[in-house]
């Protein structure tokens, strides 16, 4: 495959997936609010997009997406990456063989 057969395969992908998130997608706004993750967070709004066009095709969503429920599904999936991000300190003290401190009595 040549490199313009590429582009355009890539091109007709991206025009095929923002078909789809227009049927689903409901309001202006809520595929308004997908472009701004978009521009912030590239990576995250792929995956709710994949997420969203996965939940079509599996008969989740019966109706259009809103945007309340647009942002309840963005929550939801925060809250799923939080847990699996939890930070964790460790205060590890490093202890040199000549300190002073054990010579104190």
């Amino acid at each position: 495959m040549s490199a313009e057969e590429q582009a355009a395969q890539r091109e007709q992908d991206a025009n095929n997936r923002f078909n789809m998130l227009s049927q689903i997608l409901d309001q202006q706004a809520a595929r308004d609010r997908l472009q701004r993750i978009a521009i912030v967070k590239p990576d995250r709004a792929k995956g709710v997009e994949d997420l969203i066009i996965r939940m079509a095709q599996s008969g989740q969503v019966r109706q259009r997406i809103t945007e309340p429920e647009l942002v309840g599904l963005l929550e939801e999936i925060a809250g799923q990456e939080g847990a699996r991000q939890q930070t964790k300190i460790i205060n590890a003290r490093r202890r040199d063989l000549d300190d002073s401190d054990d010579d104190w009595n």
